[in-house]
């Protein structure tokens, strides 16, 4: 099976790693925030045989470059990188797929390359906002706020706390407790790696990153789409309320023309973590899509 990977050269300089496996039409997947590219392999694993899987970290994630100037990166910063990928891969007739906040970086993309895509597809995703209903609490903006604040002004201790947390159990069964995730099906492991990474990186970095991503909107993209679009969500999401899914689902359905080209898939008891817990529902699900629509 043909494997490619490298790194690219976005805007502003910063090398993007990426990894393309297989032969075919592209399969373009964008990361949720702070999430590293392996949580993809499931998806690769089913589809690499017949299409082509490009995955890629953002900057500050993976392999990826970390900017020196931690507190100006944006959000749009990740759609300059995403644009970059395809660019320098030469991607056409695309399958987009964006994961939780990665469908706000795959919207902006497809909004700089319309022609480029063939299809879309939000895995438990939002079109903007992606904290501001974490949990639907009221107060869910000023907890990522005093977040931001503790890891600027005391970067140490923050990545102090979270070397802590990440190696004891607590996170794994908390997450359980909360409903974040599901620990009969969540791997450990998996969740290990998602943790790890994310302790890697910089605390000043990510508390920049989850404040560039509630200030970012892509919703105004979401009538503009003119490619079959499927919608992916989880009845128990605590992230991206199945409310936001529907409401994308709705504005996506109003397109002219658009009568069946937009399909909203509910998983039934699935949480945000969908993606590591039943990854078959999801390709089996991106695939029907994928046949109804002959892409």
């Amino acid at each position: 099976m043909r494997l490619r990977q490298g790194y690219v050269r976005s805007q502003d300089g910063t090398r993007i790693a990426y990894q393309a496996i297989g032969k075919g039409r592209p399969i373009f997947c964008c990361n949720g925030l702070g999430v590293p590219s392996y949580f993809w392999r499931h998806l690769a694993g089913y589809f690499a045989n017949r299409y082509q899987v490009v995955t890629w970290s953002y900057r500050g994630h993976g392999r990826s470059d970390t900017p020196l100037e931690l507190f100006q990166v944006r959000y749009e910063d990740f759609v300059a990188d995403s644009c970059a990928v395809i660019e320098a891969l030469d991607l056409r007739r695309i399958i987009g797929v964006g994961h939780s906040a990665g469908f706000q970086v795959l919207l902006g993309c497809y909004d700089k390359h319309p022609k480029r895509f063939a299809g879309l597809s939000s895995f438990l995703g939002t079109a903007g906002n992606a904290l501001r209903f974490f949990f639907d609490w009221p107060f869910s903006r000023a907890l990522f706020d005093l977040h931001y604040l503790l890891a600027v002004f005391f970067p140490r201790q923050v990545r102090l706390m979270t070397e802590l947390l990440v190696r004891s159990p607590i996170p794994y069964y908390v997450g359980g407790w909360l409903n974040i995730l599901t620990t009969g099906l969540a791997h450990k492991a998996d969740i290990q790696k998602y943790l790890d990474h994310i302790a890697a990186m910089d605390p000043r970095f990510f508390a920049t990153m989850t404040q560039g991503a509630e200030a970012h909107s892509a919703y105004r993209i979401l009538g503009k789409v003119r490619v079959p679009t499927l919608c992916i969500a989880s009845e128990h999401d605590r992230f991206v309320p199945l409310r936001i899914a529907r409401a994308m689902h709705r504005a996506l359905s109003k397109r002219s023309g658009s009568k069946g080209r937009a399909e909203l898939f509910v998983i039934t008891r699935g949480t945000h973590a969908a993606l590591m817990e039943m990854p078959d529902v999801l390709n089996l699900r991106l695939e029907q899509f994928l046949t109804r629509h002959k892409l």
